[in-house]
């Protein structure tokens, strides 16, 4: 799982200066009029840099934990699924002006659990000291 967290932080962090760059040449400049959705885009994009150094802070000290594997890998999986469904929040919600956000709502919730099941999974008996 460490690999997995490294490769796909990585991969987000390029995904992330990319976006910088596409943002860069499709917003206008701040004339009013569009500066919601311009917030909506920024938003999104910075989602997208947290989603990635959590991947990549968690590649970072991944250690495996004996008596709480089936936890620690299922918080593994929500910090990588957190990603893409970040990634789908950044390319959907914004260009359509959706003010509820489903998609990072979702992505966000998903990092949460992955945060706080990866906590528990390295606390008390099973975890590193």
């Amino acid at each position: 799982m460490r690999a997995a967290h490294l490769f796909s932080g990585l991969l987000f962090l390029a995904l992330f200066l990319a976006t910088g760059q596409y943002l860069g040449m499709i917003l206008p400049p701040f004339e009013g009029t569009l500066d919601g959705q311009r917030m909506m885009y920024r938003a999104s994009h910075v989602y997208l840099l947290y989603a990635s150094l959590l991947n990549l802070l968690a590649g970072a000290y991944w250690r495996p934990v004996t008596l709480r594997q089936r936890t620690q890998f299922l918080a593994s999986v929500l910090l990588l699924l957190a990603q893409p469904v970040l990634a789908l929040g950044f390319f959907l919600e914004p260009g359509a002006l959706l003010l509820s956000r489903p998609w990072t709502l979702s992505g966000a919730v998903l990092a949460l659990a992955g945060v706080v099941l990866s906590v528990f999974a390295q606390l008390g008996k099973g975890g590193p000291r």
